[in-house]
């Protein structure tokens, strides 16, 4: 299963929510419930003070720090009235005051008329700014869901794929008895951060996993908090197949595999199931392999070193 959209996405946060997620206070509620972002930046606003209002992003959150509430305070009222409400009438996400400066009363009034959300952070403006960043870029980055099971395996985000009933879970399982920890089962949640893929359960399946036999089982209950994790970078693809005598399986571990997932390529295995392999030791031992090559370490090149 997979649903991918490589775009930026947009999306409606609670405006309580995003209240406490950055410590503001709430100077103004809108009549609506949610902020809708969809944009990974913020915007100072002092070209639109200066009267400069080419090129302006209505999709950004608004940020007024000292500069620009000075400023402010220093025009003449009617022009200041003139493009506050000008910003405002672009029916941007939100404003936001930083530094604990109050409010003037001409943005308030504008907002209000506009219905814009207002709040005030006791933050300095650049690090607002930069958790802003870091905030919208997560939660706006581009997702994908896919089929498989997301396990760390010595401290490696280790994406376990294969066809239905091939036996991912009942190898998942192996791997948190010998104590790696379980990200998600079944269904994992995939964002894309700056280049970066991350792996989250979805909410209803979280600590979750099904084994065919025993059903579902709680992994946190049976094996303690430390069984599972909440999200981990996705770094290795391992593939379950069913062996095929017709082909040809590198024996050298020469030849390397790759799979794209949201624009990125990640490292990939494939592990053939024939009776008396254990997978789950392969499993760590292809970590361990991984490991050792993003080290610039090569097995292959060590032999034919020996050779010569």
């Amino acid at each position: 299963m997979s649903n991918t959209t490589n775009e930026i996405q947009h999306c409606e946060v609670s405006i309580t929510e995003f209240a406490a997620k950055f410590d503001c206070k709430l100077i103004h509620n809108p009549s609506s419930e949610f902020i809708k972002l969809e944009s990974v930046t913020t915007n100072r606003p002092s070209f639109i003070l200066a009267g400069w209002m080419d090129h302006f992003s209505r999709s950004r959150i608004q940020v007024f720090g000292r500069t620009e509430i000075t400023y402010l305070k220093s025009l003449d009222p009617d022009i200041a009235n003139e493009r506050i409400e000008w910003l405002c009438s672009k029916y941007v996400p939100c404003i936001i005051v930083s530094r604990g400066i109050k409010v003037p009363q001409v943005l308030l009034k504008n907002a209000q008329k506009y219905d814009i959300p207002v709040f005030s952070s006791k933050k300095n403006t650049p690090l607002l700014i930069h958790d802003l960043f870091i905030y919208l870029n997560d939660l706006l980055a581009p997702t994908d869901s896919v089929h498989g099971i997301l396990i760390e395996v010595f401290g490696i985000g280790v994406l376990i794929k294969g066809r239905s009933g091939i036996g991912k879970s009942e190898t998942a399982l192996e791997l948190v008895h010998r104590g790696n920890r379980l990200v998600s089962d079944d269904v994992v949640d995939i964002k894309n951060v700056n280049g970066v893929l991350y792996g989250t359960s979805p909410a209803i399946t979280a600590d979750m996993m099904e084994v065919r036999g025993l059903g579902i089982i709680n992994i946190r209950a049976v094996y303690g908090i430390g069984s599972i994790l909440k999200r981990k970078r996705v770094q290795v693809i391992i593939e379950i197949e069913d062996w095929d005598s017709f082909k040809d399986y590198a024996r050298t571990s020469s030849h390397r595999y790759s799979e794209n997932l949201l624009g990125e390529e990640i490292p990939k295995y494939i592990i053939p199931i024939i009776p008396g392999r254990n997978i789950a030791i392969l499993i760590e031992a292809a970590v361990s392999d991984f490991r050792l090559r993003e080290d610039y370490y090569n097995p292959v090149a060590e032999i034919e070193s020996r050779m010569t």
